[in-house]
């Protein structure tokens, strides 16, 4: 774990180092990021629609008079919900000199995990899937908490290139000139 991105509360004895984070829930999974990476946490309000925007890229808002892109982990994760969205937060993170919003389900806890508790990810994922945003895998009680690197999340220069990669698609799906143009109505 990185100084930076989780906390390893002071005064603590070499034996019972803890890592600080914020717990919330996405598609009926758990997640834990660094409390240091976390600004604030708001109640999900307007989020203004960018047009032709990637599909994780749900829109910007304006938080406290800046201009915020939001981006919807559900799609930057691939994963499928059973039910309608019902998310409740936008977690307001700090990465480097960017500020960006995370839609989540709900924002959950805020707790100390013993670093004994967290397991480096299996290789699968690391490895031969090619996900390296997975930090670690926290236990606690019974709950599996995956540690996201937001850091890794978010990198900007991934995301611009997640963007054109759907700018790509989106236009070789889009049927040829010509087809459009016959198709349209005379007047």
């Amino acid at each position: 774990m990185s100084a930076e991105t989780m906390t390893i509360l002071e005064g603590e004895t070499e034996q019972e180092k803890t890592v600080q984070l914020v717990v919330f829930s996405l598609c009926d999974e758990i997640y834990g990021v660094g409390i240091l990476d976390v600004w604030e946490i708001v109640t999900t309000g307007e989020i203004t629609i960018v047009p032709n925007a990637p599909d994780f890229l749900r829109g910007i808002i304006n938080f406290r008079s800046n201009i915020v892109a939001v981006i919807d982990l559900e799609k930057r994760f691939r994963l499928q919900r059973d039910g309608k969205y019902t998310g409740e937060h936008i977690m307001i993170v700090r990465i480097g000199n960017s500020v960006f919003g995370i839609l989540v389900d709900e924002v959950t806890d805020v707790l100390r995990l013993p670093e004994e508790e967290i397991r480096a990810p299996p290789p699968i994922i690391t490895e031969r899937i090619g996900i390296d945003f997975v930090k670690g895998v926290g236990t606690l009680e019974d709950k599996l908490i995956i540690l996201l690197d937001l850091e890794k999340v978010l990198d900007e220069k991934e995301l611009i290139e997640l963007m054109k990669t759907s700018d790509r698609i989106s236009s070789e799906a889009s049927p040829p000139e010509e087809l459009v143009a016959r198709s349209l109505p005379e007047e």
